[in-house]
């Protein structure tokens, strides 16, 4: 009788869904409304107020009566439910003809067509604040189930607020396993978050509304105020909870090592039948146990646009997530907002009560399952690191067909299905013939391990299992007694499972559980001191890993000059805490743990002095067994000889060394106050060149250039990160100092430092024995050339076409002009613009056909042959022969390099070549510019 009511209430529920789609809305109907007054009738008041009525009927349709069908308008039919959407036509009172036809003989009901919500919703006035119940379809779920109250659900956590008003009726036992004399009240909060998300009273005209509108929650407190307690507590508290009754447990909390202390608890739930859900973490890492053991239903969290939460931890135990972010009950009676994994699992925990409600038989792996099928996908299809399955749906769950292999299609390797390194599945065998492909992503070079749990040994015997790798074959296992392990490297491993063909079994359901196991590094076997693995005394950088259970790696470097030690150790996995040791040989060691979990743990800089020291690493686990962990940590040793100064003691000016000009000096700074003085003569006028290199990347560094009064000349500093100073100076005649300093010691480099002195020619540092220097030094004394600030003339420098026209006029110094040049290109902020205007006035220089004249440009030497023959005023000779091999008598310019190679002011090279088409050197055009102003007439 119960399941045909049910029925017909979901019959009538999608009804009015269909009919509302064609009907204007009328008062809204409370969630408590009950059957009975769906069939009585409406007063006059109420039918006049109904836009439309529904009206059942005794009799097919065809046969409606007659003068039923005259006075009303007919807006719908369903035939097949003799039901139609009726209302009176105008004129006909709609009291008296609502009131007369729900009275007839071959009606089985009329009421009016009222509003219908799309799915059930509480009148909780603070529900309108928990959106994330729309986000995982609870309304719509509502309209399936709403409640499991023959069901306990453990809240192991803080506590909760015993006294609450929306919780304190759903409370049935519980314990405080801190004070066990004492009731399991909450005095930090998070628990009471936890158990509203779950079980708030709803319709209660006050605050929110729990998932479950009827549950029963056991509050079992295991943490503090602070919210901190431990891995014993959280076991005895679980064992608790199995031991009482309570068929799902949730987990808001947990820790990134693997226990085998937990791991037994958690396989003594599953084998009592009870569903364990848990956190992933918050941390934005590794998933934390005991959500990442194979049975518990891992959950991490969602953002409301259902994009995952950069802190919700992630990985290859994930199994579907939920809203991070919930409005729910808090301490003291009240209500707010809380976030974190911890809020989302709870939320799966009430949906596997609704799961089980529907499907009371169900094994908890089943519920796991139907929970994975029914997740909303948020990404690619199928499984990832990031979401899981996907999105917590709470009406899917209760609606789909569940799935006893929801992997099917995948028959080939083009459907192998995403199957997580360290997970459990639930699929099966359809038949002798069927095969099941899965896709791993290994992370690590390891083994592989397949198990099947709960199967049989005939079972096993007929399973087999290959591994392929780029479409390659590359391991058989054909009889699982004995259990499955593959070799395998980093990258997607495809695993096709099938039956044997000598199988007698027809196919059969399954689990399939992964494990991931760590390779063994290339430094083992290095677990005890005296199997030491020895490391060169120099910057070393190495990966290992902690491949077995209480793994301890041991290193050794024999050093054999003083120098500093500094050991890193950078793991990549919040399931490490490491901790190093650094011993000499024949002392005691000394153990460096300043970090947390997946940080890098260090050591200062050692001062070490020759001989043998041993270096530990190890992960820590206090007080219990160390277990192998899959990731890896870098290990970075640097060792750095310290240097004596030789140039010690010259921290005063009189103790100053002695600088010989281009010779280079070494020294280092330490202690932090050093200073190191130089001193050194100048005996003419000359040019100083500072070099300060090999500075460490760490640090800065001061050159202080000061006269023989010890006055400060100049001052030159690196910026960190540079590595040298160079800087120079003009010095006249006489004594100096350089004063070296650092802003922090260091002597595991040598810093070098030099000064050389370059005598001055004609104010010039770089054409002393150059072969223009005559014509440079020349031109220098009548002020026609100069050179840069830096007291060099750059005689192997290119020349561009504004240099060589500025000194032109400054040979030549033509009559100064009004005119203004017609180059486009040089307006009056050009720094040669007074010349080039002279120079255009004197009809010395042309510009190109586009009204350029390109001062920037680099003067050739066909250019600069041109050039000074205009400004000379030198005729251009014709004729057909070629002045030079490389310039041919018809080419533009070879009349005027004709002419002036007659007059001998160009020679061209030895080669007898010109190189026209040559960029023009500042030499070469003085050594030119020197036989126009010296020429002989």
């Amino acid at each position: 009788m119960k399941g045909n009511r049910v029925a017909h209430i979901s019959v009538i529920l999608v009804l009015l869904l269909l009919l509302q789609a064609m009907a204007d809305f009328g008062p809204a109907l409370h969630a408590e409304t009950d059957d009975a007054a769906m069939e009585q009738s409406h007063t006059s008041a109420d039918a006049k107020a109904a836009s439309s009525w529904i009206i059942k009927w005794a009799v097919p349709l065809a046969e409606m009566n007659e003068q039923f069908v005259q006075e009303s308008t007919i807006v719908k039919q369903l035939a097949d439910l003799q039901v139609v959407e009726a209302m009176p036509k105008p004129g006909v009172d709609a009291g008296q003809w609502a009131e007369r036809w729900s009275q007839h003989a071959d009606v089985v009901y009329l009421h009016d067509n009222r509003p219908v919500q799309l799915a059930a919703a509480p009148n909780d006035p603070l529900y309108t604040n928990q959106n994330y119940l729309k986000q995982i379809g609870m309304e719509a779920a509502w309209e399936h189930e709403n409640s499991n109250a023959d069901m306990v659900i453990a809240v192991v956590d803080t506590g909760v607020d015993l006294n609450h008003p929306d919780l304190k009726d759903r409370i049935t036992g519980g314990i405080n396993l801190l004070n066990k004399n004492l009731r399991p009240q909450d005095d930090n909060g998070h628990g009471t978050n936890v158990a509203g998300i779950i079980a708030a009273v709803s319709n209660n005209q006050i605050g929110v509304s729990g998932m479950l509108w009827d549950a029963r929650i056991m509050p079992v407190k295991v943490m503090d105020s602070k919210g901190s307690g431990d891995e014993m507590k959280l076991g005895e508290g679980i064992k608790y909870a199995v031991d009482e009754g309570a068929k799902i447990i949730v987990l808001s909390l947990g820790l990134f090592k693997y226990s085998q202390y937990l791991k037994e608890v958690v396989d003594y739930a599953e084998d009592k039948g009870v569903l364990l859900v848990a956190a992933t973490g918050n941390e934005g890492q590794s998933v934390k146990y005991p959500a990442a053991y194979h049975s518990v239903v891992a959950v991490g969290g969602v953002r409301s646009d259902n994009q995952p939460e950069p802190k919700s931890n992630s990985g290859p135990e994930i199994d579907l997530v939920a809203p991070y972010r919930v409005f729910t009950t808090s301490l003291g009676g009240g209500y707010g907002v809380s976030e974190g994994t911890s809020m989302a699992a709870p939320q799966v925990a009430a949906a596997a009560a609704l799961i089980w409600k529907r499907y009371p038989d169900y094994k908890p792996y089943q519920v796991r399952s139907l929970l994975q099928q029914s997740a909303q996908n948020l990404g690619s299809p199928g499984w990832d690191e990031r979401t899981g399955y996907g999105l917590l749906r709470v009406d899917r769950a209760l609606t789909i067909k569940p799935e006893i292999d929801f992997y099917e299609p995948n028959d080939r390797s083009t459907q192998a299905k995403t199957l997580p390194v360290d997970t459990q599945i639930s699929a099966s065998f359809s038949s002798s013939t069927d095969v099941d492909w899965y896709s791993v992503q290994i992370p690590y070079k390891g083994t592989l391990e397949i198990k099947f749990p709960g199967a049989t040994n005939e079972q096993l015997r007929s399973i087999a299992l290959e591994t392929y790798v780029g479409g390659a074959k590359k391991e058989e296992v054909s009889d699982l007694t004995k259990g499955a392990k593959f070799s395998v490297e980093p990258g997607t491993v495809l695993l096709r499972a099938r039956l044997n063909e000598t199988a007698r079994a027809a196919g059969f359901e399954y689990r399939l559980e992964t494990y991931f196991h760590i390779y063994r590094d290339a430094f083992e076997n290095n677990d005890k001191q005296y199997l030491a693995y020895s490391l060169p005394a120099r910057d070393h950088t190495l990966k290992a890993t902690f491949h077995q259970v209480n793994d301890v790696d041991w290193y050794m470097i024999h050093v054999k000059e003083k120098g500093t030690l500094q050991i890193r150790a950078e793991p990549d996995t919040y399931r490490m805490d490491l901790e190093l040791m650094v011993q000499r040989m024949g002392e005691n060691g000394r153990a460096y743990d300043y970090t947390d979990e997946g940080e890098t743990e260090y050591t200062p800089k050692l001062q070490v002095e020759p001989g043998y020291y041993y270096i530990r690493v190890r992960n820590l686990n206090y007080q219990s067994d160390s277990y192998p962990v899959r990731g890896e940590y870098t290990l970075s040793v640097n060792y750095l000889k310290t240097y004596e100064d030789p140039n010690e003691p010259n921290d005063k000016t009189y103790q100053a060394t002695t600088m010989v000009s281009g010779r280079t000096y070494e020294g280092v700074m330490y202690p932090n106050e050093d200073v190191d003085w130089f001193v050194f003569n100048v005996t003419q006028d000359s040019y100083a060149s500072f070099l300060l290199d090999n500075i460490p990347k760490d640090r800065t560094m001061s050159l202080a250039v000061l006269n023989s009064s010890l006055k400060q000349m100049a001052v030159y500093v690196n910026d960190e990160g540079d590595t040298s100073i160079s800087h120079g100076m003009y010095l006249a005649k006489g004594t100096y100092y350089l004063r070296l300093q650092a802003n922090r010691a260091f002597d595991t480099q040598m810093y070098r430092v030099r000064t050389t002195l370059t005598r001055l020619v004609s104010g010039f540092r770089d054409i002393q024995g150059h072969w223009a220097e005559k014509y440079i030094v020349d031109l220098a004394s009548k002020d026609i050339v100069s050179g840069y600030p830096d007291f060099r003339f750059a005689p192997n420098g290119k020349l561009t076409r504004a240099e060589a026209t500025f000194m032109l006029v400054q040979a030549l110094s033509p009559s100064r002009t009004n005119r203004t040049p017609a180059f486009k290109d040089v307006n009056r902020n050009h720094w040669a613009y007074e010349a080039i205007a002279q120079a255009s006035a004197e009809g010395w220089i042309a510009g190109y056909p586009d009204g350029t004249f390109a001062p920037n440009k680099l003067l050739t030497r066909m250019e600069m042959a041109v050039l000074l023959s205009q400004a000379m005023q030198v005729k251009g000779i014709a004729g057909r022969s070629a002045p030079f091999k490389d310039v041919p008598g018809t080419q533009w310019g070879a009349d005027r390099v004709r002419a002036l190679k007659q007059l001998g002011w160009i020679s061209g090279y030895e080669d007898n070549t010109f190189r026209p088409g040559s960029t023009s050197t500042r030499a070469e055009f003085v050594s030119m510019l020197y036989n126009l102003v010296n020429r002989k007439k």
